[in-house]
């Protein structure tokens, strides 16, 4: 019974998500004419009862309208449901609440970081690029790999690791903890599904010290960080530049209208190319150069 009270609950967050979607008119009438209910009121009553039947009291805390995927838009809004309705399951032990809680955060977190590196990037390979230039300072570093067909083949860890070093760094003074946080939930899923006891400790305390709403509060800037990203139409692509001139120690750099200037440890690592006159591929966002593509 209980297996099948978590597929109906599975089918009914997705029912749920469907009815609210533009567009899924006719579905929705379908479906009021199946459980005989002609009128909109008569389905989310209908829709209500099999909640109250279900106990499944979670309402969606996360707004994810912005995923045009509608398949991934539906996946995220179901999860996000099942996560705020494993708190209020009276039948779950603290434990498994945080079993599932962190499990729904954690693949919330992994399909909008997929969603983003497949819409904010032109090409898969640049999408690498950028994991891998930001997960230089982790334990486990990223390396482009030109077997992977999609950004969901990035391990989660590098994925948020990526994200999280450009929006937000720890600086010193002023910390941030949201990669901390979203590590440690990642860890807390995986040490449950493997029952694995080798982070016992550490998830002891991060669990002792990190409440459900601040768990939800990190997931929610997370999301809204890529919302506001996706909403600039943003999307890192390359462009033909050419090598205008070198210096000792610089070089001057055209792509399509403009000019940059690399010098430092960026002209150090490309000096053997950086000719003039030589034809490079730029790696560029809302005009501004990023890195020269090798």
């Amino acid at each position: 019974m209980g297996h099948n009270k978590e597929d109906l609950k599975k089918l009914l967050a997705f029912i749920s998500a469907l009815t609210e979607q533009p567009g899924n008119e006719e579905f929705v009438a379908g479906l009021r004419a199946l459980v005989g209910q002609p009128d909109e009121p008569g389905l989310k009553a209908d829709l209500e009862d099999i909640r109250r039947i279900l106990r499944i009291r979670g309402i969606q805390s996360i707004d994810y309208s912005f995923v045009n995927d509608e398949q991934t838009r539906n996946l995220l809004t179901m999860d996000n449901i099942r996560m705020e309705d494993c708190l209020l399951d009276n039948e779950l032990s603290v434990e498994d609440k945080h079993y599932e809680f962190c499990s729904y955060v954690h693949f919330q977190v992994e399909n909008v970081l997929n969603y983003y590196y497949t819409t904010a990037f032109s090409t898969l390979d640049l999408a690498q690029w950028h994991v891998e230039k930001y997960t230089k300072g982790a334990l486990n570093p990223f390396t482009r790999k030109g077997e992977l067909v999609s950004c969901a083949e990035i391990s989660a860890y590098n994925k948020t690791f990526a994200f999280c070093a450009e929006f937000f760094p720890y600086i010193q003074g002023a910390p941030d903890y949201t990669q901390y946080t979203l590590n440690n939930i990642r860890v807390v899923r995986n040490a449950y599904v493997h029952r694995s006891k080798k982070d016992e400790d550490k998830i002891h305390k991060f669990l002792e010290n990190t409440s459900f709403p601040a768990m939800r509060t990190t997931l929610a800037k997370l999301v809204d960080c890529v919302r506001t990203q996706l909403a600039m139409n943003a999307i890192t692509h390359t462009v033909d530049g050419v090598v205008e001139r070198r210096l000792p120690s610089a070089a001057v750099v055209r792509y399509g209208s403009r000019t940059a200037i690399i010098d430092g440890s960026a002209f150090l690592r490309y000096s053997s190319i950086f000719n003039q006159g030589a034809a490079i591929s730029c790696i560029v966002k809302n005009d501004v150069l990023l890195d020269i593509m090798i």
